[in-house]
């Protein structure tokens, strides 16, 4: 679990991983909301060139520090949008899990 974005970036960094560096961030356009939900969730930002929109993607981090889409590259038109639907998270987590385990159960 991580507090802060800077904690990812040294997780992802440990790895061997260039998420963050600012060679791959300035390719993509990239940019970082400064803020980490449920202790792994965050949000990037990437415009493709000065006449597309910038368009929002939920990442998040395992706990060895390597950075994975949840969802749809972009999906978000808005940070609003992604932000509402990081919140959704505990409760798809949950949905999941009981998913799962109804499936599990199911098989015995």
């Amino acid at each position: 679990m991580f507090n802060t974005i800077q904690e990812i970036k040294r997780a992802n960094k440990s790895i061997n991983h260039h998420f963050f560096d600012a060679d791959t961030m300035s390719f993509f356009n990239s940019k970082v909301v400064n803020k980490v939900w449920h202790g792994r969730y965050f949000i990037t930002s990437e415009q493709y060139n000065a006449t597309s929109p910038r368009l929002y993607t939920i990442r998040y981090s395992t706990d060895q520090g390597r950075i994975e889409t949840l969802g749809i590259f972009q999906q978000y038109k808005t940070l609003r949008q992604a932000e509402k639907a990081i919140a959704d998270i505990p409760m798809l987590d949950l949905l999941a899990r009981e998913t799962k385990c109804m499936n599990i159960d199911s098989k015995r």
